[in-house]
């Protein structure tokens, strides 16, 4: 008789067992996600949401979910939690937030913006090595706009704030001094500085955690130069995909913040470079043909090179027609 009643206790405990369900309890009604590129996972949950099997507390190693839920695009998304013992069957609905809370970051490349007077530009990246980064999002160059007054007609130094805000309204501001000039001489001088940093690859920005190194900015990184020109730069260093590296020397390298920026590799003489003065050489028809001299100094001896230099006016902006590096 008693080997009976234990043989029954037994069996009891055993459909206990396999008759347990699992149960869900939501520790926050309100679950939010911040805007990443990582793709979703359920575990992701372990912390909003407890799992339980009969009344014991457990892992989410048995859970799963269905719906859709894309944490690389802000919005709201319903998904059901599941979880099966046995023919048990257990669900939790769920709603999901994806938000963006994090402001936008602008990459100026700028110390100072330079208009010749009454040229037709406008404070945008068009035109400036200016780039609004936001996140995942990557560029998003067309939501910045500036505060402040500038008068093309009139030479002089104007304060000017840059103001980028993404779509879910994270603003973020950056001051920047607009000079106008009426010299055009000094407009020739500052674009050939600017076509220098553009070579050195300076104003190249990178997807972020992106070994791959893919740039972002491709329509913004070398607006010094006239489209034809630009053209003609991007194959000619190679980094739109016809990579020469006899041809162009192009080689990736670290700065001191660790950021990677491709360059065209310097010469012996890039030590040497002290400066570049212009000389107008010819003018006609909105084209200006400069004489480029680059002086170089080695321990007492000082020796140059010349090279040609056109800038452009296109469409009541001037560009860089044709340049060489001196270096």
């Amino acid at each position: 008789m008693k080997r009976i009643l234990i043989i029954v206790l037994m069996l009891f405990v055993l459909v206990g067992c396999i008759t347990k369900e699992y149960s869900f309890k939501v520790l926050n009604e309100n679950i939010i996600f911040e805007q990443s590129e990582t793709q979703f996972h359920v575990s992701m949950l372990k912390d909003k949401v407890q799992v339980f099997l009969g009344e014991k507390e457990t892992n989410f190693d048995a859970v799963s979910y269905s719906g859709d839920i894309d944490l690389l695009k802000v919005g709201q998304y319903e998904i059901s939690l599941n979880a099966t013992n046995k023919n048990k069957v257990s669900k939790l609905p769920l709603v999901i937030n994806v938000v963006d809370t994090v402001k936008p970051e602008f990459l100026v490349f700028e110390n100072e913006f330079l208009i010749y007077k009454n040229e037709l530009i406008q404070m945008i990246s068009d035109y400036f090595f200016i780039n609004l980064v936001d996140g995942p999002n990557g560029i998003i160059n067309e939501r910045i706009s500036f505060e402040g007054s500038v008068n093309k007609e009139l030479a002089g130094l104007y304060p000017v704030t840059l103001i980028g805000q993404d779509l879910s309204g994270n603003k973020v501001e950056h001051d920047v001094n607009v000079r106008v000039t009426d010299i055009i001489d000094e407009k020739a001088m500052y674009l050939y500085q600017r076509a220098i940093k553009a070579a050195h690859g300076e104003t190249l920005v990178f997807k972020k955690n992106d070994p791959s190194l893919q740039i972002i900015n491709f329509d913004t990184a070398f607006n010094v130069f006239t489209p034809n020109y630009r053209s003609h730069f991007m194959w000619l260093s190679g980094i739109n995909g016809t990579f020469n590296p006899k041809q162009s020397g192009v080689q990736l390298f670290k700065d001191h913040d660790n950021m990677m920026y491709a360059s065209i590799k310097p010469s012996m003489d890039a030590d040497k470079y002290v400066g570049t003065s212009l000389s107008i050489q010819n003018e006609d028809e909105g084209y200006r043909h400069y004489i480029a001299t680059s002086t170089y100094k080695n321990n007492e001896e000082t020796f140059t090179r010349i090279y040609k230099f056109i800038i452009r006016e296109l469409d009541g902006i001037w560009h860089v027609e044709e340049f060489y590096m001196p270096y």
